[in-house]
């Protein structure tokens, strides 16, 4: 393993740390995002990824009380690392070699979209899909045909990329941490077929989009997490995404 993929991991866990566990205070967090900044500017430096970072860096309040850190600290680490995981999208060396693939779809222009309460942005995910000239699969438009969800949804998976989306539809948090310390999450359903499609499809042909207040899965290092943003920035992000996984988009038609 390189020594700068060595440091990527490295970060990437600390991250993680930060964000699951209520074991980590303010001067924790903020040296971590320090240390993300100043690695992305040394390895990165022309990307833009550092100054991002400078701007996302969270207000922790040094008067804090408690060790742990609030919901809104760890929303801040959050947008900080989902950040340091786009690295893995400019400096090859970052990929492990499980990871490192000949873009290919195979023919298939489908694309399932997993989804939860949030109809808008569901509908939104869909149109894009359909205006890049692929197949948007939403599987409760899929005719049921006497089978159970999960029949269902295994025979709709043999599609050649899942966009996830990550909406605040649940909260929680450890039973032994305060209601105040619980963040929104994502439904577990929508967990779950993640999980699947990572599975099937490879870490390379997921991504996830998510908004800005919902916690990221822990877990899942190597998928590609695009934020929601009002610009419609991330329209060209999924795109890319799209394209580079092999299927035929043509980015003038966003």
């Amino acid at each position: 393993m390189s020594e700068v993929k060595e440091q990527f991991d490295n970060l990437v866990s600390e991250g993680e740390e930060l964000i699951i566990t209520n074991r980590s205070g303010i001067k924790k967090a903020k040296k971590w995002s320090a240390n993300v900044r100043d690695w992305l500017k040394e390895n990165l430096p022309d990307s833009g990824l550092s100054e991002d970072v400078s701007m996302a860096l969270p207000s922790f309040e040094s008067t804090q009380s408690g060790r742990g850190l609030r919901p809104v600290d760890k929303k801040g680490v959050q947008r900080i690392l989902g950040i340091l995981l786009r690295a893995k999208k400019i400096l090859p060396v970052l990929l492990s070699t499980e990871e490192k693939y000949e873009p290919t779809s195979n023919g298939i222009t489908k694309v399932f979209v997993v989804h939860g309460h949030d109809e808008a942005l569901k509908a939104n995910v869909a149109r894009l899909v359909e205006r890049l000239g692929l197949e948007a699969v939403i599987l409760h438009e899929q005719p049921n045909l006497g089978r159970t969800i999960i029949e269902k949804f295994s025979d709709h998976s043999n599609v050649a990329y899942a966009l996830v989306l990550l909406t605040g539809d649940d909260v929680g948090g450890k039973v032994s941490e305060s209601k105040d310390n619980q963040m929104l999450r994502a439904r577990q359903n929508v967990i779950f077929e993640l999980g699947y499609f990572v599975g099937k499809l490879g870490r390379n042909k997921v991504s996830a989009i998510y908004q800005d207040s919902v916690e990221l899965p822990s877990d899942y290092q190597g998928i590609v997490f695009i934020p929601h943003d009002d610009r419609a920035a991330w329209e060209l992000l999924v795109a890319r995404e799209l394209r580079d996984a092999g299927l035929p988009v043509d980015l003038n038609k966003i």
